[in-house]
């Protein structure tokens, strides 16, 4: 049988300014992802690249055990790596040890929340939930459904939009996505699966959230001017 790894990196981690984040470029390569992940054909493990860096013991284990034909995996080991040779300056870091490589760079972590409503949605959409990132999206969306949909047409397209999150996040194992783990500055970030999915379910927050606007939209109507 055929088995596939899909590798997915979040805009935060992404702080190169060799080689900076291209805003366009990535959403390309995820429309990519989504399709892999929504087909139901495929035997595939999704993992995060920040789980490479950060859960890097889980995150092996959770590939041998998906694909046990391997045998035991060694992150302190590249299969690129010539004894022979200086594969650093033959093949540059791409040649190093995943391990040697991490902690030779630690993998950093800023939040930019100035990204598009596209890629807060297909970070939502891809399992990345835990820092906000549906919550950012669910907001954005609603704040424009309102001035062009029915209240309740919103609150539906939002469902749908979370009945589809649900399906995908199936697939991310959870031993390569959950638990805590520590950003650049000592902020405590968190891995995310689907157990770590915000309290409140889609449903609940868009009600509540048009609830309030209803309430702040009475009080400027009823405001004195």
């Amino acid at each position: 049988p055929v088995k596939f790894v899909l590798l997915s990196r979040h805009p935060f981690s992404w702080t190169s300014t060799t080689h900076p984040f291209n805003e366009t470029r990535w959403l390309e390569l995820m429309k990519f992802n989504r399709a892999a992940l929504d087909d139901d054909s495929l035997d595939l493990l999704h993992v995060r690249y920040e789980d490479l860096a950060w859960r890097m013991e889980e995150t092996v284990t959770s590939l041998e055990a998906f694909a046990p034909e391997l045998g035991a995996l060694d992150p302190w080991r590249s299969a690129l790596a010539f004894e022979e040779k200086d594969h650093n300056s033959i093949q540059g870091s791409r040649a190093m040890p995943v391990a040697e490589y991490f902690k030779e760079n630690p993998l950093e972590w800023k939040e930019n929340w100035s990204l598009s409503d596209e890629t807060f949605q297909t970070l939502c959409a891809v399992g990345y939930t835990e820092h906000g990132e549906c919550d950012v999206w669910r907001e954005r969306a609603l704040e424009t459904f309102e001035n062009d949909f029915a209240e309740d047409e919103a609150v539906e397209f939002l469902e749908d939009g979370a009945e589809s999150l649900a399906t995908r996040e199936t697939k991310s194992p959870s031993g390569a996505g959950g638990g805590e783990r520590k950003g650049p500055d000592s902020a405590e970030t968190r891995g995310g699966d689907a157990k770590n999915t915000p309290t409140r379910t889609p449903q609940a927050a868009a009600a509540a959230r048009l609830t309030r606007r209803k309430t702040r939209r009475k009080t400027r109507v009823s405001s004195p001017p």
